[in-house]
């Protein structure tokens, strides 16, 4: 066995691994060394094996791993307990001891599967209604900013700078007792975030991150809602999640994109560089490889993950001040807009089937830029008091 492919792995992995689930249920002296070795190797690994281990185990038929010496009091007891008729076969009962043993093994597994962390522990905050960006320290205390483009490093001794000013900890949790940092960045607004460990996330507008106080020395976890560019530090002993409400991304050192709004119904990923697994975040769940230029998609409709590629030239365009589309829907377009400038923009009927391609430089008054997508897809501006509303040209079919 390789002991490289192991490092990486989640409970989740281990109990699909083939080879650990033929060590935990038929042990050998070879294959016990090898697992010895390991958790001397990788101490850190050893919680994750032994809660996989666990489940494996209890995930097995009854009927093959009680003694008959206790099958024999579960079925005095059941006897007792319910005085059956003579002319019901012991045959049955032996077969309803068993069911009734498999059945509490079942919940037993499904009670710890449910009493452990929340798949997304974080509180939504929508961040449509907030005025200013916000950063809530993990002591509830929070700490407001009003600049379009926002700097946030969060420094060791439980520090976070926000631009050039210092907001310091009133605890100092660790590990997975501690809890959450959360950055919340409004329409109209941007964020740049550096962890501690040197990761750099671009926040677009209208997300939210979240990530454990305890960073530095617990999990590298990081809770997103919205849009986020993603540049991680290497660290083989501790890979890094990328955690949605519906997709879970696990990494080593990659670059890559993650769109991932409340309000949609899809999660996309785009890897830059490196290598990504994603699946769904389910505290089990089947993984996929995903390698450079490629972008995988999760819709939530029909539970189902979609791999194209992408063009690695606009992956992060965002980040530096324009869009790039190639036949997006133009509600799509619009919503982007809606999220970088802070102005309602509403779609009427039919837009759906009406794409753009192009460039939009987002430092443009979007006056202009609107009027850019609707030359190119021959639609209609209404400016409103409260926004703007598009519709299709009427006589573009005459």
């Amino acid at each position: 066995m390789n002991a490289e492919k192991f490092k990486e792995y989640s409970t989740e992995d281990f109990i699909l691994d083939e080879e650990f689930v033929e060590w935990v249920l038929h042990p050998d002296r070879e294959s016990d060394l090898f697992w010895a070795r390991f958790t001397l190797d990788y101490p850190g690994k050893k919680e994750q094996i032994r809660e996989a281990a666990f489940i494996v185990k209890g995930l097995q038929p009854v009927e093959e791993e009680i003694p008959g010496d206790r099958l024999e009091l579960i079925l005095g007891k059941i006897i007792s307990a319910t005085k059956p008729s003579p002319r019901i076969k012991i045959g049955l009962l032996w077969k309803y001891a068993a069911a009734v043993l498999l059945l509490a093994g079942i919940s037993s597994i499904w009670y710890y599967l449910g009493t452990g962390e929340d798949h997304f522990p974080v509180a939504h905050i929508d961040p449509a209604q907030e005025v200013h960006g916000r950063v809530i320290l993990s002591d509830g205390s929070s700490v407001e900013f009003d600049t379009r483009e926002t700097i946030i490093r969060q420094a060791e001794a439980g520090k976070i700078l926000i631009n050039r000013d210092t907001v310091v900890h009133t605890t100092r949790p660790a590990g997975r007792d501690a809890q959450m940092n959360q950055v919340i960045i409004p329409y109209g607004k941007r964020s740049e975030i550096t962890l501690t460990d040197g990761t750099h996330i671009w926040l677009n507008s209208g997300s939210q991150i979240s990530y454990h106080a305890g960073f530095t020395d617990g999990p590298r976890e990081v809770y997103l809602s919205g849009e986020a560019f993603f540049d991680v530090v290497t660290d083989s002993n501790r890979p890094f999640h990328v955690i949605t409400r519906d997709v879970k991304i696990r990494v080593t050192g990659t670059r890559f994109n993650v769109t991932a709004y409340s309000d949609e119904r899809t999660t996309a990923t785009v890897l830059e560089s490196g290598k990504v697994s994603i699946g769904k975040n389910a505290r089990i769940a089947r993984t996929i490889d995903v390698t450079p230029g490629q972008k995988v998609v999760y819709n939530r409709d029909n539970d189902v993950f979609a791999r194209a590629e992408a063009d690695l030239q606009y992956i992060n365009s965002w980040v530096y001040g324009y869009l790039v589309f190639k036949n997006e829907p133009t509600p799509g377009v619009f919503r982007r807009l809606e999220r970088y400038y802070n102005r309602s923009i509403i779609s009427g009927e039919g837009l759906d089937d009406i794409t753009f391609s192009g460039k939009l430089d987002l430092q443009d008054d979007l006056d202009d830029v609107l009027e850019n997508v609707a030359f190119a897809s021959s639609l209609v501006i209404i400016r409103e008091d409260q926004g703007y509303y598009i519709k299709q040209n009427a006589y573009e079919d005459d």
